[in-house]
């Protein structure tokens, strides 16, 4: 086993790694011996620089080392292939005096290094998979009114193999000390059934008046993605920290370890939703249709991410300290729950104008949102606890509580059958409100010494009243909610909510003219000109002051800074919109 005190000296420096997904400070108080962990620090993404070049004085510099490389991809963080081809990738992060941009620094004082072993670093893997599927459906006419259908869907997937048999995963990461040889998954099911039906019922007879509804099971195989994670584990792939490396050559070093960065479970379950609507149509009046229905849904066996061996501090090692390192986890434990009330009203081509309007009041809770951490966008990327996953369920980070539609298109009266005829106008609005966006923590509070952090503060108040730090009232772009109304957990999980807090609403107007010229029989010419947010109303999107090193977006909104309770720079505020400014744009075209 591992000295502890060596121990926590790499989870310090990955402790750093994990950081980048924050973008507000720079690693301060590097982590000597003696402490076990560093807290997060927060890194500019686009700061760091493989020259070598230092983000502040006196603090966190980082370079990446690579080679040998096919078909490369920069995510940022070092160099990964398209293709699944890698032959060395790695990580050194040192504190130093800057160098001047550009400049490539050995540093002396560099205390650890993560990387793949030259001879453990082809991840090409030829996966194969069997997909069986088949279905039986029939339509019923009960009686002259009420048509019912009904279907049975099965699906068989099975357990993927790899062609040169290069197959790992941890099957038990509470008691396993490695990756073990052999299949992805401990079985693939036989049983997927999937039963639908639904029904459609002229009540009066005269077509007018219908009602529709129908309920089913709607599956989801698991993507090679999910299981293809797998493939950066031992022993045919190898990532290793090493402590106190010398150069030219870093694997020289006191203290090799290996690191397993991220498994899936050995014991999948598949995803299903099962979905249920009822739906009622009306005629009004002629071409005229008022429909209003209810539909919602039910999700099982979602993915989520989470840390699967966070460090105990009250056992002073890991959950399974025969595993030497953080080990993320991609489960299919989840759950979702959808319901929503729609109404619409639309209007047939009539007159020179038809139209349509829509309206939907629903809710979306879901325990995680997205199936891997680099899809997530304006939450934290993976549970804050494993073991307790309803303890991060909240407002999916879809979820659109109000949302209007309506269009309409008018061929205008004047001029008709001749040349000053032919103009046609169109219109749609689109109003929505807010989408949600979760508080959380800059720094590991709870001491999970994970690869990611997705720790949350305490809800100690309303964020949306009072004023911010700054004076400012809360509600405008540079104070959107309180930070005060949050409290910084003692060493520990907070208990503010997941995605509890909203963001702006949602309002654009688009309009269009076109002047359409007939040349001959069957080909015409049509000019135009559209706007789109006409009025170039501004659409604020979320305050997010973090920045994950895997996506283009942020992670939630960063109230502390560090274990002191400092606020995080920038918190509250909202740095860009969404949607577009006013666009204009002219077109032709010509069909025959």
């Amino acid at each position: 086993m591992v000295d502890e005190r060596v121990r926590g000296t790499i989870v310090a420096e990955l402790g750093c790694y994990r950081a980048l997904q924050f973008r507000n400070d720079a690693c301060e108080n590097f982590a000597e011996l003696n402490p076990p962990l560093i807290e997060s620090i927060n890194v500019p993404k686009d700061t760091l620089h493989e020259s070598g070049a230092l983000v502040k004085s006196h603090q966190l510099a980082s370079y990446f080392w690579s080679k040998q490389h096919q078909d490369n991809a920069d995510d940022g963080i070092g160099h990964f292939d398209r293709g699944g081809l890698v032959h060395a990738v790695g990580m050194a992060l040192r504190i130093s005096n800057p160098p001047s941009f550009g400049a490539m620094v050995v540093p002396s004082e560099l205390k650890a290094w993560v990387g793949s072993v030259p001879s453990m670093s082809d991840s090409d893997r030829g996966y194969r998979e069997s997909v069986v599927s088949g279905f039986a459906q029939d339509f019923l006419r009960v009686t002259s009114r009420l048509t019912v259908n009904a279907g049975l869907r099965y699906d068989f997937y099975s357990n993927p193999t790899e062609v040169h048999g290069r197959l790992s995963v941890i099957r038990n990461p509470a008691t396993d000390s490695g990756p073990t040889v052999g299949k992805v998954f401990a079985g693939t099911p036989v049983d997927l059934l999937s039963p639908q039906v639904g029904f459609a019922w002229n009540i009066f007879g005269d077509g007018k008046t219908m009602l529709r509804g129908g309920a089913g099971i709607f599956r989801d195989q698991l993507p090679v993605l999910l299981f293809g994670v797998d493939r950066f584990l031992a022993p045919f792939f190898g990532i290793d920290s090493f402590v106190f490396p010398s150069f030219l050559n870093p694997q020289n070093a006191v203290l090799r370890q290996p690191l397993y960065v991220l498994s899936t479970t050995y014991y999948p379950k598949f995803p299903y939703a099962l979905q249920y609507n009822l739906n009622l149509q009306r005629e009004i009046a002629s071409g005229t249709i008022l429909s209003a229905g209810y539909f919602g849904a039910r999700g099982n066996h979602l993915l989520r991410e989470a840390e699967q061996n966070p460090f105990e501090p009250a056992l002073g090692h890991r959950y399974n300290p025969n595993l030497p390192s953080p080990l993320l986890a991609v489960l299919t434990d989840a759950q979702s729950f959808y319901n929503s009330f729609q109404l619409s009203v639309s209007k047939r081509y009539a007159h020179s104008i038809s139209w349509q309007a829509f309206y939907s009041f629903s809710h979306s809770v879901d325990d995680a949102s997205t199936n891997f951490s680099i899809e997530s966008v304006n939450e934290p990327p993976t549970s804050q606890d494993i073991f307790n996953r309803k303890g991060s369920r909240g407002r999916s980070g879809f979820d659109i509580r109000h949302n209007f539609v309506a269009n309409v298109v008018y061929e205008l009266p004047f001029g008709r059958g001749s040349h000053f005829g032919d103009w046609q106008i169109s219109a749609v609005a689109s109003v929505h409100s807010n989408a949600p966006f979760t508080p959380v923590l800059a720094s590991d509070n709870a001491d999970l010494r994970s690869l990611l952090t997705s720790e949350r503060p305490d809800l100690a108040g309303s964020p949306y009243t009072g004023a911010c730090p700054n004076g400012i009232r809360v509600g405008t772009p540079s104070c959107w909610f309180n930070p005060n109304a949050f409290a910084l957990p003692p060493g520990q999980f907070g208990n503010a909510g997941r995605n509890i807090l909203r963001g702006p609403g949602f309002a654009q107007f688009d309009l269009a003219l076109q002047k359409g010229f007939q040349l001959t029989e069957g080909t015409k010419i049509t000019f135009g000109a559209e706007a789109y947010n006409l009025f170039n109303h501004p659409n604020f999107a979320v305050p997010s002051n973090t920045q994950s090193p895997l996506t283009l977006g942020g992670n939630g909104d960063a109230v502390f800074a560090d274990a002191t309770g400092s606020f995080a720079d920038n918190v509250g505020r909202i740095f860009t919109t969404v949607g577009t400014g006013r666009q204009i744009q002219l077109d032709a075209r010509f069909t025959f």
